[in-house]
């Protein structure tokens, strides 16, 4: 299991922020080629096993969880 690292969602939730949403890019680079970027927000303490780093998963996992 991977356990997830939640150090500066959980310092926010303790000042009482309620709503913190993750945001990742990915592209050809900052200057040059597209890009896209993206944010999300999940509930608190949610957890999807096997999801991490799309870098690190298989392209048969990436689409598992494409079309979940």
């Amino acid at each position: 299991m991977v356990k997830a690292n939640l150090k500066y969602e959980k310092e926010l939730y303790k000042q009482g922020f309620s709503l913190i949403a993750g945001v990742d890019e990915a592209g050809r680079g900052p200057l040059v080629g597209p890009v896209v970027a993206a944010a999300v927000i999940l509930p608190v303490n949610y957890y999807q096993e096997g999801l991490t780093d799309s870098k690190k998963l298989t392209e048969k996992k990436r689409n598992h969880f494409l079309k979940s």
